[in-house]
């Protein structure tokens, strides 16, 4: 082991622990096996759902590491009814990084019970299910988009998936954002005309109370006045969408497809 990170050995022997015990249990009550599922990588990495009230079980063994999930189904007298959960790992798949699993037991009273790993080793816990039969078992997995400076590559459809859905909730986010300060800016601009029309017409009945002669000039003064600011409000509105077309392009860039 020597040359290897801490994580890099203490993922090895969780996995080798975990196969040493799911062979144990092989063996020991292979006579007692009613049936098995295996449950793959990374089609159940978000969720998988067995189905498992047709068959005639006392007790359940679920195993859980980087390769997948494994559920044995035990017709065992001795064990009424019992639960044995262990083995998870925190692994990753490419872009998508686990950072805890949830196993779900759909009992069939109606009630459920809930299991949950969050550890970086190896880890079992024992659940006395007081002799309820159990529907459905779900295994879900709480997974983020890994922390990376590049897309994921384009063989990784699932990294991909979590990569367009990051940048899909941050383009909303910008959005959201975006809407409420143009919303905001168009309410201070609206206010900002009110002032300015009513500051135009009392400047207008002053210059009428104080010279008419010079009303003619403080007309044209107010047209060109008009002009520079609609230019203003016409350059905003340029740059604003040279802005809009680059976070188009970038994100073009981003995803090559």
């Amino acid at each position: 082991m020597r040359g290897l990170a801490p994580r890099t050995v203490l993922t090895v022997l969780s996995v080798l622990t975990v196969l040493t015990v799911l062979t144990a249990l092989t063996v020991l009550y292979a006579s007692d096996l009613v049936t098995s599922f295996r449950l793959e990588h990374p089609k159940c990495l978000t969720q998988c759902t067995v189905a498992i009230a047709n068959y005639n079980y006392t007790w359940i063994y679920i195993g859980i590491n980087e390769n997948g999930v494994v559920i044995y189904l035990f017709n065992d007298t001795s064990k009424p009814a019992d639960l044995v959960i262990a083995g998870y790992t925190r692994f990753s798949y490419s872009y998508i990084e686990v950072d805890y699993i949830i196993v779900t037991l759909n009992l069939a009273n109606g009630s459920r019970v809930d299991v949950e790993f969050s550890s970086d080793t190896v880890t079992s816990k024992y659940v006395n299910l007081d002799g309820v039969k159990v529907n459905y078992i779900t295994i879900r997995a709480i997974a983020k988009i890994s922390e990376r400076d590049q897309p994921p590559p384009l063989s990784d459809p699932w990294g991909w998936l979590e990569y367009i859905k990051e940048l899909f909730y941050s383009l909303i986010e910008f959005l959201r954002y975006g809407v409420y300060l143009l919303v905001l800016a168009i309410s201070y601009l609206a206010q900002l005309i009110q002032i300015f029309m009513l500051s135009i017409v009392f400047s207008l009945i002053a210059v009428l109370v104080s010279n008419p002669l010079k009303l003619p000039a403080y007309i044209s003064f107010l047209i060109d006045l008009g002009r520079k600011m609609i230019d203003i409000l016409l350059r905003l509105v340029d740059i604003a969408m040279k802005i809009f077309h680059a976070i188009i392009d970038i994100i073009g860039h981003i995803i090559p497809f």
